[in-house]
């Protein structure tokens, strides 16, 4: 049935430097670090998948941006070593995005401070 098939645990890790710049309301901050991702096998009827999980370090460059409540940011990560899948699957760049807005509590204004 459906319910006999389960996905392996998964782990993401970082670790980042970035440099803090304000320039009047605005703040951003640029980064370089690296990603570590690790998936276990799945299984099916309670035998491992075959060419599931695996494990890769990413080198990561992006920048984050404050204006007022709102952020904006960006990554590129590029694989620099990876075994996925027993080596049949390969993992390209990757591009993550976010923005986020941040309620401010009331009566007061979120300010990024350095």
């Amino acid at each position: 049935g459906a319910n006999n098939y389960r996905f392996g645990n998964r782990l993401n890790t970082s670790a980042r430097v970035f440099y803090w710049k304000n320039v009047r309301n605005y703040t951003f901050l640029p980064n370089v670090g690296f990603l570590y991702e690790r998936n276990n096998q799945e299984q099916e009827n309670n035998l491992l998948v075959t060419y599931s999980g695996g494990q890769g370090i990413f080198a990561t460059i992006g920048v984050e941006n404050y204006f007022n409540n709102w952020s904006l940011g960006c990554t590129l990560m590029q694989p620099m070593i990876q075994n996925f899948s027993g080596g049949t699957v390969v993992a390209n760049t990757r591009l993550q995005v976010n923005i986020a807005f941040v309620i401010p509590r009331r009566g007061k204004e979120f300010k990024i401070k350095n």
